[in-house]
């Protein structure tokens, strides 16, 4: 039995780097015969920005999964009935949808497997503009064999908008492990010696533009010190700083000089961040919907979000007044509480690799 291994396209700075590491190293700890399907650009690329802000650049990314279905489309003859496709991205850029329903045709008995980040039935997801289209599309999924995703909303927001079943559905986290930013750090420094009280890491898109709800935080809460790592627009807080990072361990080094970190998402399949932010003692913050209560265990830290609040004259004085209560607790304890999800991340790789190879899920 081999694993044909189909990474996504690896840009810097990102978990896509990562990846296309982490897997071929488990690949061989767990003794399991794989082939990596590489395109053919030199990686790990480095990110350009767009004016969609996207992580991955498009055109490269069609590119580079192009030539990727070239090589299966010719090794697939070879394929025994026992051997694994695993694509590392079901949905991005979205053209290895239409070549597993040819494989299943030519191939039958040749299990598909991969990991779903997230799909045009995700609220402003890149493909949202295009969803009906798009979710044409991504019904081929049904005939996938295993799609792993980061968190139960996610399996249940897949069966839903889909219909994929949910035995088809595993829930495997995402992989991450726990000493990988000391890799970019001497050391850390103890809560009360930070810099900042709260910091705001994320990316500002469609998604997560925050612009408007972090200035609005900043002025409600004045003697906390903020920082963001993207520009912002109009006039700045005197107690918000912006402080652009241009890699991985300057990332690291600005989230672990920050006592909290705040997310203000208006979606979220599985949190990278807070995951990042609890490996470094960094408190996250977060609403407490979507993938978050799933991975900030304390449900102290968990905020309702602001539309979800009763439309009264009251909605931003209790919106604050939950945020409020959020941070004194942080400020209380310290230190995250619970960080169980950081051994759920670790085993992620071998959850996948197991159920892979037919073994429990």
């Amino acid at each position: 039995m081999t694993i044909y291994f189909v990474p996504q396209l690896p840009v810097k700075n990102r978990y896509t780097e990562e990846w296309i590491e982490w897997f071929p190293e488990k690949f061989e700890e767990m003794g399991v015969d794989y082939k990596l399907i590489l395109g053919d650009i030199k990686y790990p690329i480095t990110y350009r920005k767009t004016r969609y802000n996207l992580f991955t650049d498009m055109d490269k990314a069609v590119y580079w999964e192009l030539k990727q279905l070239e090589e299966l489309m010719r090794i697939s003859v070879a394929m025994r009935e026992d051997d694994v496709i695993f694509f590392a991205d079901l949905d991005f850029p979205g053209l290895c949808l239409p070549f597993i329903q040819l494989l299943k045709i030519k191939k039958p008995k040749v299990k598909v497997y991969g990991y779903m980040h997230a799909g045009a039935y995700c609220r402003n997801d890149i493909f949202h503009p295009v969803k009906k289209s798009k979710l044409m599309l991504e019904r081929a999924l049904v005939v996938v064999d295993g799609i792993f995703v980061g968190s139960k909303y996610h399996a249940q927001l897949l069966h839903n908008s889909v219909d994929v079943s949910m035995e088809k559905i595993f829930v495997v986290r995402a992989p991450f492990y726990r000493n990988y930013p000391m890799l970019y750090l001497r050391r850390t420094k103890p809560f009360a010696k930070r810099e900042w009280d709260i910091g705001y890491v994320g990316r500002i898109d469609r998604q997560m533009n925050i612009t408007k709800d972090l200035k609005l935080l900043c002025y409600a809460f004045p003697l906390l010190s903020f920082v963001v790592t993207h520009p912002i627009r109009g006039d700045i807080p005197p107690n918000l700083t912006v402080k652009e990072v241009t890699n991985r361990k300057e990332y690291y080094e600005l989230l672990a000089d920050c006592r909290m970190l705040f997310n203000f998402s208006i979606e979220s399949t599985f949190g990278y961040s807070v995951v990042e932010a609890l490996s470094l003692d960094v408190i996250p913050i977060a609403p407490a919907s979507y993938s978050y209560p799933e991975i900030i265990r304390d449900k102290n830290l968990l905020y309702t979000p602001y539309k979800q609040l009763n439309p009264t004259g009251m909605k931003l004085k209790l919106w604050i007044n939950d945020v409020r209560n959020c941070i004194l607790y942080a400020l209380s304890v310290r230190e995250p509480v619970d960080k169980s999800i950081l051994a759920e991340c670790e085993r992620s790789i071998d959850k996948m690799v197991e159920i892979m190879l037919g073994g429990k899920s």
